[in-house]
């Protein structure tokens, strides 16, 4: 994964949760609270989480044209994140793997995602 493919990763489940992407949840119900119990503790995500639906080490071609390009997209879009966050009448989108989130586990969510690549990157 190239630095511009972790931008444009990093996109990707901030679409999610505004329901522009519906991916569906992969995770079974009874299994649902303890991957919310995880996500809700200190731990971070660990290395080679698996993501449903893509084989492991799958990278996706490259979206936007240049680094650039990526980065200003990701920043439009933790913008327009955080507004939809902030209307507590919109619905949000289902996690695949940690099902149904509320505002709140949604930002446990995108931190501990964008730290888990930050770190892989050594940007942390």
């Amino acid at each position: 994964m190239s630095v511009q493919h972790m931008i444009e990763h990093l996109i990707f489940p901030l679409k999610i949760a505004q329901k522009e992407i519906d991916f569906g949840i992969f995770t079974s119900e009874e299994k649902i609270a303890k991957q919310q119990a995880f996500l809700e503790s200190p731990l971070g995500l660990p290395k080679n989480f698996p993501f449903p639906g893509f084989a492991p080490g799958y990278v996706p071609p490259l979206f936007y044209a240049t680094l650039e390009e990526a980065k200003s997209h990701l920043l439009a879009e933790i913008q327009q994140f955080m507004i939809f966050l902030a209307d507590k009448e919109k619905e949000r989108g289902n996690h695949p793997v940690f099902g149904k989130l509320n505002e709140e586990q949604w930002l446990i969510f995108q931190y501990k995602h964008f730290m888990h690549h930050f770190m892989q990157f050594g940007l942390v």
